[in-house]
């Protein structure tokens, strides 16, 4: 069975708000890269502390012996906090510890080569962004098999700020009521703004940080409690619409850029399924744009795609938020003409849509990566 990756960060998604499908996803995940066990876990919590964990075929024995012991010893996750300590991303275990002082430590004698294991991939994230505990996502190998490729620590990495958004929407909103706002005690030291909508985009629910974005009225609002951009346009409620569908055809997502002429006020909005515990909704989360690398991502596009100098701006400025119309009067020529770039940008991209090629774009400018092609993201696939 081959991961498809819309539907494995759906899936995501789906288990941050239902703990019981974390083992299914996991099962994908080894299936996927030919691992043997998975976990996803809090390294640094217990689950009698307030952590959690979840695990694809992993003796219930050896749960328990890492609880009572080996969690301390753990030189993995040591080795992360040694040499990336608050740092989110990929990594295989190798680039954690030296495999030479791995193999003579009493965690990988007494705990990992007992089941059969000898190598590690794993994605790591803070449950908020700066503070609180560290959560892992990581699949192992026997020595047999050989050490993870980059392919899957690639996936992983690309992973991470999703499973980052998933378990914050999970932390903040938790199960659905009737109430609009959550208590601000539930929040955490980095507000971030979400809303919990339905396919019309009403509001269900939503943080302090998103009701104070509401109230500002810079870049959101509510119109008869649907929540709307100031300047009207009709692309997060068709998102909205799209995503939440119960009977969805389209993708888990969509990611648009909102805002005004500044560039520095410009937006990401994330609109992602709701899970199959909240079917008919979404969550419409809320984070900065950041400032693409023009030269860098111009390069990249050139070297990748063999775009055109004339291609490469208009993706340049539709990266930073551009509309067609805005971005055509920008680079002093017709909306046909442009229309008709963005066509060639889309055969040679593999993108159908233009929410998908500005979230391609984003994607380069801020990873500095081009997609591998096991990753639909650039594709608008149904």
């Amino acid at each position: 069975m081959r991961v498809e990756w819309d539907d494995f960060v759906a899936g995501v998604y789906d288990a941050a708000l239902d703990s019981a499908l974390w083992p299914s996803l996991l099962d994908a995940a080894v299936t996927r890269f030919g691992g043997a066990q998975a976990i996803v876990y809090t390294p640094d919590v217990a689950p009698n502390a307030g952590g959690f964990m979840f695990s694809h075929d992993i003796a219930p024995e050896w749960i328990a012996a890492y609880e009572q012991h080996y969690r301390p010893l753990d030189v993995w996750m040591n080795g992360y906090h040694e040499r990336f300590e608050g740092r989110s991303g990929a990594f295989t275990g190798d680039g954690l510890v030296a495999r030479e002082e791995l193999v003579r430590t009493e965690f990988y004698n007494d705990f990992v080569r007992p089941q059969g294991l000898d190598h590690l991939c794993t994605s790591v994230i803070y449950r908020a962004p700066n503070a609180g505990s560290t959560v892992s996502m990581a699949m192992f190998r026997g020595p047999a098999a050989g050490a993870f490729e980059e392919e899957a620590r690639l996936f992983y990495e690309r992973l991470a700020p999703h499973l980052q958004r998933a378990l914050l929407i999970s932390s903040r909103l938790g199960t659905p009521d009737r109430e609009r706002r959550i208590d601000a005690a539930m929040l955490d030291v980095s507000p971030v703004a979400i809303f919990l909508v339905d396919g019309a985009g009403r509001v269900a629910r939503m943080t302090a940080a998103a009701e104070e974005l509401v109230t500002a009225g810079t870049l959101l609002r509510l119109r008869a409690n649907r929540l709307q951009t100031v300047d009207g346009s009709a692309a997060l409620a068709d998102a909205i619409r799209e995503v939440a569908a119960e009977k969805r055809r389209g993708r888990f997502s969509r990611v648009l850029a909102v805002g005004g002429a500044d560039p520095a006020r410009r937006v990401h909005l994330l609109v992602a399924t709701a899970g199959m515990h909240l079917r008919g909704h979404a969550f419409v989360a809320v984070g900065p744009l950041g400032t693409a690398d023009s030269a860098g991502l111009g390069a990249r596009l050139l070297s990748a795609y063999r775009l055109t100098p004339a291609e490469i701006r208009l993706c340049e400025l539709l990266a930073g938020g551009r509309a067609m119309n805005e971005a055509a009067d920008l680079l002093a020529i017709k909306r046909s003409t442009a229309v008709t770039q963005l066509a060639s940008i889309f055969r040679k991209t593999d993108c159908r849509r233009q929410s998908d090629l500005v979230r391609l774009l984003s994607d380069i400018a801020a990873t500095g990566r081009i997609p591998h092609p096991w990753d639909d993201g650039r594709s608008g696939g149904s």
